[in-house]
């Protein structure tokens, strides 16, 4: 009786969230591969990609700013699987961190955290922003527009 309570249980799972066959559900495709992004041998299996333009204003601060970087974590709670960007370069011209535009390269989702930070020529942290942005496929280019501004020990 047990055996049978659960193979109609487990039917019923299966057909309500489409997991069984080729269906997917939950992120997850057929044969425990993620639904795009990259599979267990690091093939790229199809998550959408889009553009992120990172435009900056930088608040005025004590310290001169060397070098800079920006680093994108997926806080989508629907594809959990994403992973983080970066950190990548920015240019630093005159002491002011320039915004830069990431191609293509950005998985599509809804809740990116786009960390900004800017080092001194020693390298310790700043200058310090962040944003959460929505990143869309499909030629769109999303836009992050981030205050930076000084850390404690260059106000």
């Amino acid at each position: 009786m047990k055996r049978a309570v659960w193979v109609v249980m487990l039917g019923m799972s299966c057909a309500l969230l489409g997991a069984c066959g080729g269906g997917s559900a939950g992120g997850r495709a057929a044969g425990g591969e993620e639904a795009g992004g990259k599979d267990a041998g690091g093939e790229d299996v199809g998550w959408s990609r889009g553009s992120l333009e990172v435009h900056l204003s930088m608040e005025e601060g004590s310290c001169a700013v060397a070098a800079a970087t920006v680093t994108l974590r997926s806080g989508d709670p629907s594809r959990p699987a994403y992973p983080e960007v970066g950190p990548l370069p920015l240019n630093v011209r005159d002491g002011v961190i320039e915004g830069r535009t990431l191609s293509d390269g950005i998985y599509e989702g809804l809740a990116w955290l786009v960390e900004v930070e800017g080092y001194d020529s020693n390298g310790v942290p700043v200058y310090s922003g962040n944003d959460t942005v929505a990143v869309y496929g499909g030629g769109v280019v999303s836009s992050a527009y981030i205050k930076v501004r000084p850390l404690a020990n260059c106000l």
